[in-house]
C-alpha cells in the first residue's frame, strides 16, 4: 500500500486531508496521485485549481457540489491552493458552502 491509498483510507473514515507544499513541490501533483487512486465506482470526485474556480460562476460551483452530493457514491473535492483560493473573493463563500 502506498501514501495514496492511505490518504484514501483517511478519507474513508470520514477523515479530511490537507497537503501543504509550496508552488513546484509537487503538490498538485500529489492532488492528482490521490484522484487516481479513488475507484470511480466508490467515488466521484472534483479536481479544482484556484484558476479554475475564478472562471465559474457560483451557480457553476454550487451545481457541480450538488451533484457529488447527490451520487450514490462517496463524494470528495480535492482544491489546490486552497489557501490561496481562501484569499480570493469566491474563497470565503466556497468555504462556508463546503463547510456548513
Amino acid at each position: 500500500m502506498d501514501w495514496a491509498d492511505d490518504c484514501v483510507d483517511h478519507l474513508i473514515g470520514g477523515g479530511a486531508l490537507n497537503l501543504v507544499g509550496l508552488d513546484g513541490s509537487g503538490r498538485s501533483h500529489s492532488l492528482r496521485m490521490i484522484a487516481d487512486a479513488l475507484d470511480p465506482s466508490d467515488w466521484t470526485h472534483l479536481v479544482w485549481s484556484p484558476s479554475d474556480l475564478a472562471t465559474m460562476q457560483r451557480r457553476e460551483i454550487s451545481a457541480a457540489i450538488d451533484v457529488l452530493n447527490h451520487d450514490d457514491r462517496y463524494p470528495a473535492i480535492l482544491i489546490d491552493d486552497f489557501g490561496e483560493l481562501l484569499m480570493t473573493s469566491i474563497g470565503p463563500w466556497l468555504e462556508r458552502t463546503l463547510f456548513s
